[in-house]
């Protein structure tokens, strides 16, 4: 499959993410592919597949919305070809109340020369994003934020 149909097909595997689509998106990546978030760095297909069943356990009512891609016009010197996706992740996390939770953020997604993915690095505020939700610890991060900002 060409780098820019495999991109598609991963990213819609994201965008239907539930239980029934772990092995489909796990299918789409090579065994020793690597993942990276703010919580976690991991290789390889199992931990792959682990991060992202852990999200549908915490997570619910999932809606991924990719903004925009771009992907490399060319393959680099080992093969690789580089894409980038801007997107947004709403969710309900029930351990933090019933309220609705919307991050944005990057992915840096490498697909090997047969199109597979073989590193996907997200990234995203997490402490604007989620900590700052936490009742002490958000208090906490808010303060500093507006300490820590240019004054205008």
């Amino acid at each position: 499959m060409n780098a820019a149909a495999s991109l598609d097909t991963y990213l819609d595997c994201l965008a239907r993410l539930d239980a029934a689509h772990l092995d489909a998106l796990l299918a789409l990546c090579t065994p020793d592919v690597r993942f990276r978030d703010p919580f976690n760095d991991v290789r390889g297909g199992a931990a792959f597949r682990a991060v992202f069943a852990d999200m549908l356990e915490k997570l619910e009512d999932i809606e991924f919305l990719v903004d925009a891609r771009a992907l490399e016009d060319a393959p680099r010197a080992d093969g690789v070809r580089l894409a980038l996706v801007t997107w947004r992740l709403r969710a309900r996390l029930p351990r933090l109340g019933d309220a609705t939770w919307t991050v944005a953020g990057c992915s840096e997604i490498h697909l090997d020369r047969d199109g597979r993915i073989c590193a996907h690095f997200d990234y995203w505020d997490a402490a604007g994003g989620l900590y700052e939700r936490l009742p002490v610890l958000g208090r906490l991060l808010r303060y500093l934020r507006r300490r820590l900002a240019v004054r205008v």
